[in-house]
């Protein structure tokens, strides 16, 4: 039930998104025979916030301090015992409508840190979680399926790659996980997802019985210099504050 609400309600949640909602609707309110002062405010409020949020600073803020809480291992460190790699690096809408080619996307990262670390320790176990995050229906094939069928093209033996393909959060990553690979206290595994996403993920797969290092990739940030960087495009900032308010947000929900 928790997946099913969440969709549609991070839809409607989502700072770009509800800004520009409000926006809109308070627009058209001005628009009425009976022209009132407040909708005309409320526009010129929203307009004002997605401005700041879109040129300003705001989303790298909000972003810095998830992506700097863990710290990638030194290069010293011991070798895991096993690595896991969350989802989320495909695109899968437009993967499944090619013939199921693996189309990478902005968290690509994941996948390339996972051939790295591949050859890097050969002996240690190889996971790649992830099912589907369709909303409607279930894909006949999920993008763990996805990425093993076209990982020997990248030089990694398939039959080495475990899959874990029901998921369709980070806590069910964490949860079907251990079903399969079966976590002993002894054993310390690496966790292979976006910066950003790390913190939410490491509360996660704690919680499922990993004792888990993180192997961070995929920033969005250049770390505290951006704070003074040249404003960029207004997309940019506005999907750094929508990442940024996503993962503390669900910091919080998953907590509860």
């Amino acid at each position: 039930m928790f997946y099913f609400l969440s969709k549609p309600l991070w839809y409607l949640a989502a700072p770009s998104n509800a800004l520009t909602i409000v926006l809109v609707a308070a627009a058209a309110a001005s628009l009425g025979r009976r022209r009132r002062r407040w909708p005309a405010r409320i526009a010129f409020a929203a307009a004002l916030l997605l401005a700041a949020i879109g040129f300003g600073p705001v989303g790298t803020l909000a972003l810095a301090p998830l992506e700097e809480r863990f710290p990638a291992p030194d290069a010293v460190a011991p070798a895991p015992d096993g690595i896991i790699v969350l989802g989320g690096a495909v695109d899968e809408r437009v993967a499944r409508a090619r013939g199921n080619l693996l189309e990478l996307n902005e968290a690509g990262d994941r996948v390339t840190a996972l051939l790295e670390l591949a050859r890097r320790f050969p002996q240690a176990r190889l996971m790649f979680t992830s099912g589907t995050g369709e909303y409607y229906g279930r894909p006949e094939i999920s993008e763990a399926e996805i990425v093993k069928a076209r990982i020997g093209a990248l030089g990694l033996d398939s039959d080495r790659l475990e899959i874990e393909t029901k998921s369709r959060n980070t806590e069910e990553n964490a949860r079907f996980s251990a079903e399969i690979l079966k976590p002993r206290p002894d054993q310390t595994w690496w966790l292979v997802t976006s910066a950003w996403h790390m913190p939410r993920s490491i509360d996660c797969f704690r919680r499922a019985g990993f004792r888990v290092v993180a192997h961070p990739v995929d920033y969005r940030t250049r770390g505290p210099s951006d704070r003074l960087s040249p404003l960029g495009p207004v997309s940019g900032g506005l999907t750094r504050f929508d990442v940024a308010a996503r993962e503390w947000i669900g910091l919080v929900a998953y907590r509860l």
